[in-house]
């Protein structure tokens, strides 16, 4: 049963993030200021510091934002979840590793925990969808099955197996890259040949391993409901993330394209996300996603405009939230018959 309280005369957003996330800051800034929108912003890896959580089954729950104000879950319109898996920092320096990840993995529960019972409101992206959509697998099936492109594929950690995936591509040389990884973990994707690995190497756990797409022009697409932005990005280099030598332009793409775009979105069960692709000559071969990848960058870049779509698509949900809220529509107690 819903608590009864005053509705807050502004739609509220909360940003769930990591400490120091320019992304949180940038978009809670810019709803504030121009939205209409009152935003609270949550560093989930800072809860020893400045982090609060409270569920009951007795209606009293609650959080508390970076600020240190405590706010009711059911008070909120719009959730950006950016963040979920980055452990507990520890700012005195005395807590065990064992004893870090124990509290990191509880914070995590509680978390959850609250957002899965106590939110009425939507949540970008849905949390098992977001995990689910993470998964490399999860995502090179879903754009095949929607038509798009994509680059010969296998994970394995079998010698012989590699080698008969090797055997069948149109060359010696291959991509090499991992499948989730760790925070404060960066890995690079690289180009390898089988000399490069040795069977014991390769044991130790799955990698992807893919086709070489040619070329040196990338497409990043960043996905916010119905809307598909683009940006070509030119770099000599295998994994563009690494390197200097990048140039940005804004891409135009063709209608069919984007519904196939939007056809993965919907396949993975995503509201926003960014995607990866490479030209292999015209055909954008994809590559990945990211459901909660970085944008900003972008921007910055010369990629095109990006902040402010994303905080006009999170604040009209919020808003569309309050309207019905304000109307009685959400959150109303319901009576069990006897």
């Amino acid at each position: 049963m819903r608590r009864a309280a005053q509705p807050p005369k502004l739609p509220q957003v909360l940003i769930v993030s990591a400490l120091r996330d320019l992304h949180a800051s940038g978009v809670a800034a810019r709803l504030k200021a121009n939205h209409g929108v009152e935003p609270h912003v949550i560093d989930i890896n800072d809860a020893l510091v400045s982090g609060g959580v409270t569920w009951s089954t007795s209606g009293v729950n609650a959080l508390r934002t970076r600020e240190g104000r405590r706010i009711d879950p059911q008070d909120m319109d719009a959730v950006w979840w950016r963040r979920i898996n980055t452990p507990q920092r520890d700012p005195s320096g005395v807590i065990e590793e064992s004893d870090k990840r124990f509290l990191s993995a509880e914070w995590k529960a509680s978390y959850l925990g609250l957002a899965e019972t106590r939110f009425d409101c939507p949540i970008l992206n849905p949390l098992a969808k977001n995990q689910r959509a993470d998964n490399k697998c999860v995502q090179l099936q879903a754009a095949q099955d929607v038509g798009l492109a994509v680059p010969t594929s296998c994970i394995t950690q079998d010698w012989e197996d590699l080698c008969n995936f090797v055997q069948s591509l149109n060359g010696d040389y291959f991509v090499a890259k991992k499948l989730h990884g760790i925070h404060m973990h960066p890995t690079q994707t690289l180009r390898l040949q089988l000399k490069d690995l040795s069977p014991e190497a390769l044991r130790t756990c799955p990698t992807l391993f893919q086709a070489c797409v040619p070329g040196e022009r990338h497409l990043r697409l960043t996905v916010f409901g119905q809307e598909v932005h683009g940006a070509i990005i030119e770099s000599p280099d295998l994994d563009w993330r690494a390197s200097d030598a990048v140039r940005y332009k804004p891409a135009v793409l063709s209608e069919d394209f984007k519904a196939q775009v939007l056809a993965l979105m919907a396949q993975l069960g995503l509201q926003v996300a960014v995607h990866d692709f490479k030209f292999d000559g015209q055909t954008p071969v994809y590559l990945e996603t990211n459901p909660q990848g970085q944008f900003l960058f972008v921007e910055a870049m010369g990629g095109g405009a990006l902040l402010d779509p994303f905080c006009a698509y999170l604040a009209q949900m919020a808003k569309t939230h309050f309207d019905k809220r304000l109307a009685g529509q959400i959150g109303e107690t319901i009576a069990v018959p006897a």
